[in-house]
């Protein structure tokens, strides 16, 4: 018997059917009226079963969370190289933050590997991050705005 191969359109109206709640045989039904191709309610478990797994490798729930003493925490899954994830200017503005605004207090970076139908296999990192706001007075380039201000009114 020859393996029906699926086509990446047949994929996500799957998944877009499956998400409405639709059982297999609605789904199944669906497919075969649209492909005009027999599909069958257990090929439509079976393949849901195999493309919900790759969804669900890259399915990673990015939080950010303010803390009592105003500091925050970032957790993301990014693209990056070893070296990026040892640099403290790459992490807060991978994070959103402006390194100019906000201080690095501690840094995790694990290593996560995706598959994806496209790349294959891919490494990311888990990144999860704490910092908290520069305090003011430390910048020196906004105490030289704020001097250059005071000059043009004198």
């Amino acid at each position: 018997m020859e393996r029906y191969e699926w086509t990446t359109e047949e994929d996500k109206l799957l998944l877009k059917l499956k998400k409405e709640g639709k059982s297999s045989k609605e789904i199944a039904d669906e497919l075969t009226k649209r492909f005009n191709f027999k599909f069958t309610a257990p090929a439509i478990r079976g393949r849901y079963q195999r493309i919900s797994k790759d969804e669900e490798q890259t399915d990673y729930k990015e939080t950010i969370e303010i803390l009592h003493d105003g500091s925050h925490r970032s957790d993301k899954l990014l693209r990056m190289s070893s070296e990026q994830a040892k640099d403290v200017n790459y992490l807060l503005n991978a994070h959103g933050f402006n390194a100019s605004e906000w201080e690095l207090v501690s840094a995790k970076n694990n290593i996560w590997n995706v598959y994806s139908k496209k790349d294959k296999i891919q490494t990311l990192y888990s990144s999860k991050i704490t910092v908290k706001p520069k305090k003011e007075g430390k910048s020196l380039e906004k105490l030289l705005e704020t001097i250059k201000r005071l000059n043009r009114f004198t």
